[in-house]
């Protein structure tokens, strides 16, 4: 409120150092202290930070989308998160919060070789589908993309057939 980012920075700091019973609130405000210093660096270590400590939350991933949306690099984020990933024993969550991030075909690899691994995955399944149907980077009903919708629900209908109606029941 003093418009005094630095200072505010450091005193969010001593104050998380203290003790305080809101961190995660505590967490947003060092965020949005780092990105008024354009300190984008600051701002995905401490969200990189809250991602790790809350196992990639609702409210930890929203913040990864902020920190996107103000100016911090995708790509970094992105490798960030993948490491995350990787570490935590590849989580349903993170794979999309990553892919998330990752957007179009990047995005579409890291969820299909997800599902090649856990192909039960339903919420990784449901995700990759919509991204091929409703791409952020193509007109929407590309055939290639519907094709690999199909081939992909068909490849993990014959691996999960327990899944076999939701997953065909999702494509159409």
């Amino acid at each position: 409120q003093l418009d005094q980012p630095a200072e505010a920075l450091r005193t969010y700091g001593l104050a998380l150092e203290a003790g305080v019973p809101d961190a995660i609130k505590l967490d947003k405000r060092r965020v949005y202290a780092a990105l008024r210093l354009s300190d984008h660096e600051t701002a995905e270590k401490l969200v990189i930070d809250q991602v790790q400590r809350h196992q990639g939350d609702a409210q930890s991933l929203a913040m990864v989308r902020y920190i996107v949306a103000q100016g911090v690099p995708a790509s970094r984020v992105a490798e960030a998160l993948r490491a995350i990933y990787e570490s935590q024993g590849r989580p349903a969550s993170m794979a999309i919060a990553t892919a998330d991030v990752l957007r179009g075909e990047q995005a579409q690899e890291l969820l299909t070789e997800h599902l090649a691994q856990s192909p039960g995955d339903r919420s990784v399944f449901h995700t990759l589908l919509s991204n091929y149907l409703i791409p952020a980077d193509q007109a929407p009903h590309d055939q290639t993309a519907l094709r690999r919708a199909v081939d992909l629900t068909a490849e993990l209908m014959s691996k999960q057939p327990e899944l076999a109606d939701e997953y065909g029941s999702a494509l159409v």
